[in-house]
């Protein structure tokens, strides 16, 4: 790859990085939102009358919208964290290693990471397809 190529794919990845953390952002904010208000409500149905929990019903998304909130965050902040080298490694033993040895041990663990990842979307894929047809609570 030439340089002017690389760096405009870096620069790329790094404009995706910033919208990622920013639909992380919303995505935290929408949970905690979300969360307090459904405590609220709760809290509130303890102390109203039989009659007035109609507020229920209006608030009845809410906790599927944290939900997917979550998981969308989760998700997001993984590849975040992939793209940062900050998935979960052990030190001790990299620490011992030497630099040739440093860079297959990196090697070894992106290899893992992407079969683990492969797995992981096909895995996905089967569940999507099995459930193809229900609908979200």
């Amino acid at each position: 790859m030439s340089v002017s190529l690389e760096s405009s794919w870096s620069r790329g990845l790094d404009r995706v990085e910033r919208w990622t953390c920013f639909v992380m952002s919303v995505a935290l904010a929408v949970l905690v939102v979300g969360v307090n208000l459904q405590v609220a409500v709760r809290w509130l149905l303890c102390r109203m009358p039989e009659e007035a929990h109609g507020l229920v019903y209006l608030l009845s998304g809410t906790q599927e919208l944290v939900q997917y909130a979550f998981v969308w965050m989760i998700f997001l902040g993984a590849g975040v964290g992939v793209r940062r080298g900050l998935h979960l490694r052990i030190n001790f033993l990299d620490s011992s290693l030497s630099e040739r040895g440093r860079r297959s041990m990196a090697i070894l663990v992106d290899l893992g990471c992407l079969v683990l990842a492969a797995i992981f979307i096909v895995a996905g894929c089967m569940v999507a397809w099995r459930t193809r047809l229900h609908l979200s609570p």
